[in-house]
């Protein structure tokens, strides 16, 4: 992952905990609050969810070029809850599993690498990327308001288009 997708994944996992009005600066990467509430959000994770099969095909068969097939999940410890990138995707048994590819900042029942089982429902975002392009990250579209026109530019040249 580039540099600056890397620090906005950090930025949406710290920041989209579901604490509401939650902002914190680490590595000088600006954190933005995302209540729970926050209609674009809930609609990104919602999308996000409604096209999952277009995950679960890319990734069950993935073609030349296709790489880096991630999840977010949101994982609770029972006081908080934190939204994880998940990568090394697998299924078994109709059980989905994968590693935890962020270091946790609330919900500390987990780790870096650690291999988590997650159902479904906790699924809040996926993407793959195939030649040099997001697909899929529809909560990372929906932040991309909330970061500087510059940053905001570079990430959209990241980004695929999305099927409909």
């Amino acid at each position: 992952m580039t540099i600056l997708l890397r620090a906005l994944c950090i930025v949406l996992l710290v920041a989209f905990s579901y604490r509401p009005l939650f902002s914190q600066v680490i590595d000088n990467d600006e954190v933005v609050s995302v209540p729970s509430t926050d209609r674009q959000m809930n609609a990104a994770i919602k999308r996000a969810r409604e096209t999952l099969p277009i995950f679960w095909k890319a990734n069950k068969r993935p073609t030349a070029g296709k790489h880096s097939f991630s999840l977010k999940v949101r994982i609770t410890d029972g006081t908080s809850d934190e939204h994880f990138w998940l990568d090394k995707i697998g299924v078994t048994d109709g059980d989905i599993e994968g590693s935890i590819n962020n270091e946790p900042r609330f919900v500390m029942t987990v780790k870096f690498g650690q291999r988590y089982k997650i159902p479904e429902k906790d699924i809040s975002d996926w993407m793959y990327i195939q030649g040099g392009k997001i697909y899929g990250g529809f909560t990372l579209r929906a932040m991309l308001h909330r970061l500087s026109a510059a940053d905001a530019a570079r990430m959209k040249k990241e980004l695929a288009f999305q099927p409909k």
